[in-house]
C-alpha cells in the first residue's frame, strides 16, 4: 500500500532541499537530482511506441527507475515531445531511433534569410500564414483539409497534456518526488536556432544577416514571456486546494488581462540554451546577454526561479558576464562541458551551480573512480550550499550509463552530502 502521508513529508523535505540550494542556502544534505529523459523507458524495459497512448503506463515506467534509486528530484516524469501530435500534422521532427527509446530530433526549420523582415513587422502573422503551413504540409491546403488537421491533432494534444498532469502526480503522491521542470523559457536568438532558422541558418545569420536578425529577435523577444506564462500553468498542474486562489490570480491576471501572474518559486523554469556555444563574447554581448538578463529579472519578479542548461562549452567570459549581470539567486546553471569548479568560482555564492558527475565516467569507469569523484565534487562545490548533485549531461539511450555505478554516486553523496 501506498504511504501518502510519508510520500507527502518526503515531497515537502525534498523541495525545501532543492529551493534552499537554489537560493544558495545550505539545505540540510547536499540534493541529488536526476536528468534523465527517455533513458528511463529503457531502465522499465519499455519503449517509446510502448507507452504512446497509456498515459498510466507512460508515467509509471518513468518513475520506475526512482524507486531503485535514490533522488531528491526528477528531471521531468514524461517525454518531453509528442511524436505523434507531430505526424498527425504531416511532420516528423520528434521520432524514436532504432533503440526503440531515444528521442530523437531532426531539424526542420523552414525559415530563410528574407524572412526576417516579416518577422519584424509582425511575428504572430507570419508564423501563422507562412511557417506552419511549410512546416506542417497538411495546413498548406484547403480549408476544409486544415480543419480537418486541426482536429485530427486534438486526441494527440489532449493525449500529451493529460501525461503533464498526471506524471506530476503520480511522481508527487505515489513516490514522493518533486520534479524539476515547471515550465520553459526560450531566449529570444534560441528561438531562431531551435525553431524557426535551424543551426547552420542561425549561425549564417549572425554574420550575414545581423541586423535583420536583431530586429526579428527584438520583435519576437514578448513572446518570450508569453511560453513562460503557458508553460508554467501547463506544467504545474495539477492544482492543491490551497493553489486555488493561485490559479485564480493566474487566469485573470494571466490570461484575461494578458499581464504578468504570480510564478511559483518551485519547480523551476527551465531555459535550456543553445546558440551562446556557437557564439564568440562579443556576439554573446551584443546578441544575447541583454535578452537572458531580462528574462531571468523578469521571472524571479514574478516570484519563479529560471533552471538553465549552458549547454555546450561557454568560456570563462560569459560565465562572468552572467555573474554580474544576472539578479542574484534567479538562475541555477546546469554546468555541462564548462570546467564546474572554476564555474562554481566565478558563480561563488549569487548562483547555484548543478551538475558536475561526467555521463562518460558513470558508463566506462570503475565505481570506486565513480565514488572518488562524487567526493570531490561534494568537497570542493558544497560546503557553502549552493550546489546540486547531478549528472552533467542528460540520459537519453539505453547504454548512456553503467546503472551500478549511477546508484552507487546517487546513495554515496545522499550519505556523504549531509552539513552536519
Amino acid at each position: 500500500m501506498t504511504d501518502f502521508k510519508k510520500n507527502k513529508q518526503l515531497y515537502q523535505e525534498r523541495v525545501k532541499r532543492m529551493t534552499d540550494a537554489a537560493d544558495n542556502k545550505v539545505p540540510d544534505r547536499i540534493p541529488v537530482c536526476s536528468f534523465i529523459e527517455s533513458y528511463a523507458l529503457s531502465y522499465a524495459g519499455t519503449t517509446i511506441n510502448d507507452v504512446q497512448g497509456h498515459i498510466l503506463k507512460h508515467v509509471k515506467a518513468y518513475g520506475d527507475i526512482y524507486k531503485d534509486i535514490y533522488f531528491d528530484c526528477a528531471y521531468v516524469p514524461y517525454l518531453t515531445h509528442s511524436i505523434k501530435m507531430g505526424k498527425t500534422l504531416g511532420s516528423e521532427v520528434f521520432f524514436a531511433s532504432d533503440d526503440g527509446v531515444t528521442l530523437q530530433h531532426k531539424e526542420d526549420c523552414p525559415m530563410v534569410p528574407e524572412d526576417y523582415k516579416k518577422i519584424a513587422e509582425d511575428p504572430i502573422l507570419w508564423i501563422l500564414d507562412e511557417f506552419i503551413p511549410r512546416k506542417f504540409p497538411k495546413y498548406d491546403s484547403t480549408n476544409d483539409e486544415q480543419l480537418k488537421s486541426f482536429f485530427s491533432s486534438l486526441p494527440p494534444f489532449l493525449e500529451f497534456a493529460g501525461t503533464l498532469v498526471a506524471g506530476n502526480f503520480y511522481f508527487e503522491k505515489f513516490l514522493g518526488m518533486p520534479v524539476a521542470v515547471g515550465g520553459s523559457a526560450e531566449m529570444p536568438l534560441d528561438f531562431f536556432f531551435d525553431f524557426l532558422r535551424g543551426f547552420k541558418g542561425t549561425v549564417m545569420d549572425v554574420r550575414r544577416h545581423k541586423d535583420d536578425l536583431i530586429l526579428a529577435k527584438n520583435a519576437i523577444a514578448e513572446y518570450s514571456y508569453d511560453l513562460i506564462k503557458m508553460t508554467h500553468l501547463m506544467m504545474t498542474m495539477p492544482p492543491h486546494i490551497k493553489d486555488l486562489p493561485w490559479l485564480l490570480d493566474y487566469g485573470v491576471n494571466g490570461v484575461v488581462k494578458g499581464g504578468n501572474p504570480k510564478l511559483k518559486p518551485f519547480p523551476w523554469i527551465l531555459n535550456p540554451c543553445h546558440m551562446p556555444p556557437f557564439l564568440s563574447d562579443s556576439q554573446f554581448e551584443e546578441l544575447y546577454l541583454d535578452d537572458f538578463v531580462a528574462i531571468a529579472d523578469h521571472i524571479q519578479k514574478c516570484g519563479g526561479h529560471m533552471f538553465t542548461v549552458l549547454e555546450g562549452q561557454w568560456g570563462e567570459q560569459k560565465l562572468k558576464w552572467l555573474n554580474e549581470r544576472v539578479p542574484e539567486h534567479s538562475v541555477t546553471f546546469v554546468v555541462e562541458n564548462d570546467d564546474i569548479f572554476e564555474a562554481k568560482k566565478i558563480f561563488g555564492t549569487r548562483h547555484s551551480i548543478m551538475g558536475g558527475m561526467p555521463l562518460a565516467m558513470l558508463r566506462e569507469s570503475s565505481k570506486s573512480e565513480c565514488v572518488d569523484y562524487a567526493k570531490r565534487l561534494v568537497d570542493e562545490l558544497g560546503p557553502d550550499g549552493g550546489y546540486v548533485f547531478a549528472t552533467d549531461k542528460v540520459l537519453l539511450a539505453p547504454g548512456d550509463v553503467d546503472i551500478r555505478n549511477y546508484a552507487a554516486v546517487n546513495e554515496f553523496v545522499h550519505v556523504y552530502g549531509q552539513y552536519k
